[in-house]
């Protein structure tokens, strides 16, 4: 059965990776999962965050990388970078305090690393701050680095890791031949993708299946779309909307 997973929590109707948009998400029976994008501060702690300078000034050009986190954590979110905009201010949340909602409402998390030059131990630090609260088996990493991915798969080989797709300034949508191969490669490799919806067909699907392998598609807000994708055999959803379906 496809699974439904809140981007960034429920983004349509909170600002998004907060405590709020988190906790909404996880109050609905409609998603499976709750998907965040991840930075580790200068001092070492993960934060939930999609941009890597999100503030508002006179701290918009300050890097989460480049900074503690009790510099930060009072500091206010900018919204200039949301589909959705929302007139409340919001501080950044620790990756702690998610991982706390989604055990306590019994959603699987999905963990996007955004940052390229994570080292292994940062990625172990990582893995265990996710056992800390809930079961490795029911979370999964995203990435589009392939060394992050596949220092998770050394750490441990069991982990749950989907490659993301994207258009990547259009190379995929104007040379279909190179979007071909990628996905060959990652079938070869026996990898699931997390693929962005543009990119996606009916054969992508059957190809991925047929290996044993799944695929999650991103980011879907019209229900139109989704009935498609459910009809394709999609094994997960990432949208911003709660859907009666």
């Amino acid at each position: 059965m496809i699974k439904f997973i809140a981007h960034r929590g429920l983004s349509s109707q909170a600002f998004e990776n907060t405590i709020k948009s988190f906790t909404l998400a996880a109050q609905s029976d409609f998603f499976w999962g709750i998907e965040t994008d991840i930075w580790l501060t200068k001092d070492n702690k993960f934060v939930c965050c999609h941009e890597q300078t999100p503030f508002i000034a006179p701290h918009n050009n300050l890097r989460i990388n480049e900074s503690n986190y009790d510099e930060i954590k009072t500091y206010k979110l900018s919204n200039q970078f949301s589909k959705y905009r929302f007139d409340n201010i919001e501080t950044i949340p620790l990756l702690n305090n998610y991982l706390k909602i989604c055990n306590k409402f019994k959603k699987h998390p999905v963990i996007e690393i955004k940052q390229n030059n994570l080292s292994l131990n940062n990625l172990q630090q990582l893995i265990t701050l996710v056992k800390k609260y809930i079961s490795l088996s029911k979370c999964m990493f995203i990435s589009f680095n392939h060394n992050i991915c596949e220092m998770l798969k050394q750490i441990n080989r069991n982990t749950n890791i989907a490659y993301l797709i994207w258009h990547e300034k259009k190379i995929n949508f104007l040379f279909p031949s190179l979007l071909k191969k990628k996905i060959k490669s990652h079938i070869n490799s026996k990898h699931n993708i997390d693929i962005e919806y543009r990119l996606l067909n009916k054969w992508i699907v059957k190809q991925f299946h047929s290996n044993a392998l799944k695929v999650n598609v991103w980011t879907i807000d019209k229900e139109k779309q989704i009935r498609k994708l459910i009809k394709w055999g999609v094994d997960f959803i990432t949208t911003n909307k709660c859907f009666n379906m």
